[in-house]
């Protein structure tokens, strides 16, 4: 269906579904109103509900491309007024600009005016009548202009005002459709719960069988649950009780077109659209089972492997996974209810055929997190440990150096002659070195720290004279000129 549909042909369209609709809820009243119990009368309430299901459903899914085309149109008018509103101020504002000019243009006429009568000596009267042609040529410019642009004006006034009641349509219509759209569901969902009853019925009378021994069900179909029943962190599901969000059954996941199996014997109540879904519709298989269990499975592919009122057997196949509806991804969703009430499925499943990702439970998070914390302690702790080994062998170095260079680079050591063992020194020389270097490196604890000490340790350079007369060389003999007089 296009999507710009018109709004009065969608009315229409919405009345002659719903009449329908009612027709076919009278029908299956009638159906299934109090009769004999024969498996006969059985067959015909069953064939009438079906009908009427198909009836349903179709007007549930006519109601939701009329709902989504005004949709469409009221996200559509939205945007055109607001363009419209645009369009409108800004051609206010070129007409009030105009309106200044034609003003201050008669202004500035009147001004040459009233110079002209007050001159004492006016020029010639052909260049005053030209000067006056001139301005009474640009005032009518400016006027045409703004006769213009206050046409534009109302026209963009009239245009906005046809869009606002085009809004208020769309909004009234889609008013409409919403409420035709929850009538058809809760048509369907009537529906449903009729051949809910009906199935139950067939299954009590053509299944011998209890469910409520252990290893009564089978798994649906193969994988990996993904999200099990009761309290979880998804976003999507809702809220219930104490739990923020609350699933009602187990998420199964596999890859796409994974087949589908029945957990038991029973007999199928409904297949096609979920009705309970706001938003996307999932395709879902409703089978009802002795005991008064009922088995529910979602999001598969639409297809029409089973019929309403058709008796399946456990392990038959009923449907393939899929992604329909509100789902993140390929999966099924498989819910198990007992007296019209969800319980776990897990509780009635063979254990320790599929495994649970329990990285997606509540529990698997909080051990996740509590990983993560630890992961980063001990990180932390190793980083400080690499840190204190790093200045422990930097404390160690220095140590080092500064050693060796408190035995080769002394004043004493430059004094007595080249570079001697300490040990072979007179008492006074290693005394003088002692002092020097516990001066110079008491407070190095690191690199920079002994690079500065090191520096402040070195001498300062000889003067050349001191030196020639230390070592008792004359200056002319080493090749050097001598120094002016």
């Amino acid at each position: 269906m296009p999507q710009a549909i018109p709004v009065a042909w969608s009315r229409a369209a919405a009345r002659a579904v719903v009449a329908a609709c009612a027709f076919s809820l009278l029908a299956t009243a009638a159906a299934v109103a109090p009769g004999p119990a024969s498996a006969t009368g059985l067959g015909d309430q069953i064939s009438a509900n079906r009908s009427g299901q198909l009836y349903a459903e179709r007007s549930m899914r006519a109601q939701d491309q009329i709902l989504s085309a005004v949709k469409g149109d009221l996200k559509r008018a939205k945007r055109d007024l607001k363009r419209a509103k645009r369009d409108r101020k800004r051609v206010r504002h070129a007409a009030a600009v105009a309106a200044a000019v034609v003003r201050e243009r008669k202004s500035r006429l009147a001004r040459v005016e009233a110079e002209y009568d007050d001159a004492a000596e006016p020029t010639s009267a052909e260049r005053f009548a030209e000067r006056l042609r001139g301005i009474r040529r640009e005032i009518r410019i400016a006027e045409r202009r703004k006769r213009t642009l206050g046409i534009r004006a109302r026209a963009a006034t009239r245009v906005v005002n046809a869009r606002k009641a085009r809004l208020n349509s769309l909004k009234r219509a889609k008013g409409v459709a919403i409420s035709r759209r929850e009538a058809a569901e809760a048509s369907l969902a009537s529906h449903i719960v009729a051949m809910t009853r009906l199935a139950a019925a067939r299954a009590d009378n053509q299944t011998a069988v209890s469910l409520t021994g252990s290893a009564a069900f089978s798994w649906p179909t193969t994988g990996r649950i993904s999200q099990t029943y009761g309290c979880t962190g998804f976003y999507l599901n809702p809220r219930r009780g104490s739990c923020r969000h609350f699933h009602d059954g187990v998420d199964i996941v596999d890859s796409h077109g994974t087949p589908v199996r029945a957990v038991a014997v029973g007999v199928v109540a409904y297949t096609g659209w979920n009705p309970w879904d706001e938003g996307g519709r999932a395709w879902i298989v409703v089978v009802v089972h002795p005991d008064g269990f009922v088995s529910r499975y979602g999001h598969l592919t639409p297809t029409d492997r089973v019929r309403a009122g058709e008796l399946v057997h456990t392990g038959q196949i009923i449907g393939k996974m899929g992604n329909t509806g509100k789902s993140t991804g390929t999966h099924l969703h498989f819910e198990l209810l007992r007296g019209n009430r969800d319980v776990n499925p897990l509780s009635y499943l063979p254990a320790g055929v599929i495994k649970i990702d329990k990285s997606s439970t509540k529990a698997g998070q909080q051990a996740r997190k509590k990983q993560q914390k630890a992961r980063q302690r001990a990180r932390k702790e190793a980083q400080a440990r690499r840190a204190a080994m790093s200045a422990e062998q930097d404390a160690s170095e220095a140590t080092l150096v500064v050693s060796e260079a408190c035995r080769t680079v002394t004043p004493s050591e430059l004094d007595a002659g080249p570079p001697a063992d300490p040990a072979d020194m007179p008492a006074d020389v290693a005394a003088d070195i002692t002092l020097d270097c516990a001066a110079g490196f008491e407070n190095v604890t690191g690199p920079s720290q002994l690079s500065a000490a090191l520096l402040s340790a070195v001498p300062p350079a000889v003067p050349v004279d001191a030196a020639t007369e230390t070592l008792g060389v004359p200056r002319p003999e080493r090749g050097t000129s001598p120094a002016p007089a």
